[in-house]
């Protein structure tokens, strides 16, 4: 399994993200991932959920950092 799919299910796992409804995730890889070479990620990818006018940065154990972007 992708690192970046193993955070979010981390964060999942914590419940800190909704278990309904939508979300608006954007992963950015490294350039030097080995997803851009068809291969597991193997970078630290910054992720961010968009969700009721907050930004979350998912971190490695699967915590947040939250921004209120209203």
């Amino acid at each position: 399994m992708h690192t970046y799919i193993q955070r979010i299910e981390k964060a999942r796992a914590r419940g800190l993200l909704p278990a309904e409804g939508l979300v608006n995730v954007s992963v950015a890889h490294d350039p030097s991932c080995g997803i851009y070479r068809g291969r597991e990620c193997d970078c630290n990818p910054e992720i961010i959920l968009l969700r009721g006018g907050r930004r979350m940065r998912i971190l490695a154990d699967g915590s947040t950092e939250e921004e209120d972007l209203s």
